[in-house]
């Protein structure tokens, strides 16, 4: 929880949001997926902040494809944000659930749904998944880990984007 918190006292104007059990059962029906109990805990502690904004990472936990790129990332935090033919693609055969992507970006952060004891953040570009899976290539040489866990990610964001274009530093 000390992950959570940190990410709080980035933050202190803001408003935070928790997920509660009938928005995470929704989520799961509509997905065809059954999220870990550790990250139904999490959302169930601390989802996001409202109103929901872009979030730019000060780091990663791991060495990985997106730490190794000087180019600004704003990240749009949303539970399986893709279309059906993605998100079929994605848990079936890569095994893993989206929980963001980099906006304008064909390039996502995911939970590791077939094996979920396992807490990390994963990163991987869509497009080489499905190049990948054209040639016949482990999905999983594609997927990295880049946070040890939700919380984790949530405690790098240094910098909220709203809607209006407005931004926020760590205070």
């Amino acid at each position: 929880m000390e992950a959570l918190r940190r990410f709080v006292h980035r933050f202190p104007s803001l408003v935070f949001v928790k997920g509660h059990s009938g928005l995470i059962d929704g989520l799961e029906s509509r997905d065809g997926i059954h999220l870990p109990v550790w990250l139904r805990q999490t959302l169930m502690t601390l989802s996001f902040v409202h109103p929901p904004a872009l979030a730019r990472f000060d780091g990663y936990d791991y060495e990985c494809t997106l730490a190794d790129s000087d180019v600004v990332k704003w990240f749009e935090i949303a539970l399986g944000n893709v279309d059906e033919e993605e998100m079929e693609f994605l848990v079936g055969e890569a095994g893993v659930y989206p929980i963001g992507s980099w906006y304008g970006a064909d390039h996502y952060i995911a939970i590791n749904l077939a094996h979920s004891s396992d807490r990390r953040i994963y990163e991987f570009s869509l497009e080489d998944l499905w190049d990948d899976s054209y040639n016949g290539d482990p999905l999983e040489g594609s997927i990295e880990p880049a946070f040890l866990s939700y919380a984790h990610m949530l405690s790098h964001v240094a910098e909220l984007k709203f809607p209006d274009g407005s931004t926020l530093m760590e205070e």
